[in-house]
C-alpha cells in the first residue's frame, strides 16, 4: 500500500471527491487521520461556498433547521462503525392503506439522502467494528445507498482505521468491503512536517523546544512498555492544551501531567529539559548576547531558545535583545527560535521584524 503524508492525503482525498470514489485512509494511533479529514472538510466547504457544519456538535433543532437549506452547508458527519447495531440504518414503517412498509432511516442518512445535500460522512475507527457490522456497510459505500434511499452524489463517504501492527484490537476486514475503497495509509509525520502544523495550531513552544532536542518522542510505541499513555501527535496537542491552563500554584503537577498525556518516559526527559531553563540565567545573554556562541551543549542551545520565546510571550519590548541573541545562532537554532518568536506574538512579530537586517537570510524559512 502506497504511503502518502499529510499534505499529499488531502490532495489525493480532494480528486477522489471530484471522482465520487469512497477512501479509506490507514495508519498509525494519534497521527492525525481524523483531524486531516475533518481539515479536508473545511478546505471543500470554502471551495464549494458553503457552510461547514459538523452535524454530531449540533442540537436536533440546528439539524432541522439545515435540513430546510441544505444547499447552504457543507456538512462533516464523524461516525462510528463500531457503535451501530444492525437495525440502526433503517427500520420499517408500516402503512396501513395496502399492508406494505417503507424503511425509516435516521435523521442524519435522510439529510445526506437529499440531493441538495453536500459533505463528508466519515466512518472513522471502521475496523474496530467486527464483521456483522461490517457487512452493513457495503451498499453504502460501494452503491451509495440506504435501503430504497439514494446518498446525494455530494456525499464524500471517507473510511479511517488503525493496521494490524498497531495493536489495536482491530478486526480484519473482509475482501469484499476493502475492494469498496481505494487504499492509502498515511505516514507518521516528520518533526518539520508537524513543527510547521505545531507553529500553525499554537502547540505550546516548550513542546516544540524539547522535540526539537528529542525528535525521537514526536512518535514512540513502545510495545514491552506497561505504560498506558505514550507520545503520539495527537498526545502532545492534547498535552500543549492541558499545560497552558496550569497556573503557578499548580506548577507542580506538571510532570503528572506530562505523564498522563506521552508517557512516564517523556515526563521525566521533559521536566529534566525545563530544568535546565530554570538554571540558566537568560539576563546574561539578554545583556550580552555574543555569549549565546560560547553554549555548545544542544539541549542548552534549546532550553535557551525555549525561554527566549516565553520572555517575548509576556514582554513586546524584549524582542530587540532577543533579536541580538539570534543573530549569533546557527542558521537551525535561528529559525527555530524566530519561528516561535512569530507564533507566541504573531502580530508584533510581523511588523516589527523586517526592521532587523540580518532577518532577510532567514525569511523564506518563517511560515
Amino acid at each position: 500500500m502506497r504511503e502518502v503524508n499529510h499534505e499529499q492525503l488531502k490532495k489525493i482525498l480532494k480528486i477522489a471527491y471530484r471522482a465520487k470514489r469512497s477512501y479509506f485512509i490507514w495508519g498509525a494511533i494519534g497521527i492525525g487521520k481524523s483531524y486531516s479529514v475533518k481539515e479536508l472538510g473545511k478546505e471543500l466547504a470554502k471551495e464549494e461556498n458553503r457552510e461547514f457544519v459538523e452535524w454530531n456538535n449540533l442540537t436536533k433543532e440546528e439539524k432541522l433547521k439545515i435540513m430546510e437549506n441544505l444547499e447552504k452547508y457543507f456538512i462533516f458527519i464523524d461516525q462510528r462503525a463500531l457503535q451501530f447495531d444492525l437495525g440502526d440504518f433503517k427500520l420499517p414503517k408500516f402503512e396501513n392503506t395496502n399492508g406494505t412498509f417503507e424503511w425509516c432511516i435516521p435523521l442524519v442518512y435522510k439529510a445526506i439522502c437529499d440531493k441538495r445535500a453536500k459533505g463528508i460522512l466519515f466512518f472513522d475507527e471502521f475496523n474496530l467494528a467486527p464483521p456483522s457490522i461490517q457487512g452493513m456497510f457495503y451498499q453504502i459505500i460501494n452503491d451509495k445507498q440506504i435501503g430504497e434511499h439514494k446518498i446525494s452524489d455530494g456525499i464524500f463517504i471517507i473510511g479511517a482505521g488503525n493496521r494490524l501492527e498497531d495493536k489495536a484490537n482491530i478486526y480484519e476486514m473482509p475482501k469484499p468491503l476493502l475492494d469498496r475503497f481505494e487504499h492509502l495509509e498515511l505516514k507518521i509525520p516528520s518533526l518539520e512536517e508537524w513543527t510547521k502544523w505545531a507553529l500553525a495550531n499554537g502547540i505550546d513552544h516548550r513542546i516544540i523546544s524539547f522535540l526539537h532536542f528529542k525528535p525521537s518522542y514526536l512518535f514512540k510505541l513502545d510495545e514491552k512498555s506497561k505504560d498506558n499513555a505514550f507520545p503520539t501527535p495527537r498526545g502532545w496537542e492534547y498535552l500543549s492544551n492541558m499545560i497552558e491552563k496550569i497556573n503557578d500554584e499548580e506548577e507542580e503537577l506538571l510532570e503528572n501531567i506530562i505523564s498522563s498525556n506521552v508517557g512516564e518516559a517523556c515526563a521525566i526527559e521533559m521536566i529534566s529539559f525545563l530544568k535546565l531553563t530554570k538554571n540558566i540565567r537568560i539576563k546574561d545573554f539578554l545583556d550580552n548576547p555574543e555569549k549565546i556562541k560560547e553554549i555548545d551543549k544542544i539541549d542548552l542551545k534549546y532550553s535557551i531558545i525555549c525561554e527566549l520565546a516565553e520572555i517575548y510571550k509576556q514582554q513586546e519590548k524584549s524582542l530587540d535583545k532577543i533579536m541580538k541573541i539570534v543573530q549569533f545562532l546557527e542558521p537551525e537554532f535561528a529559525i527555530l527560535c524566530l519561528r516561535l518568536l512569530k507564533t507566541v506574538n504573531p502580530k508584533h512579530f510581523i511588523a516589527n521584524a523586517k526592521k532587523y537586517e540580518f532577518i532577510s537570510r532567514f525569511e523564506k524559512y518563517l511560515l
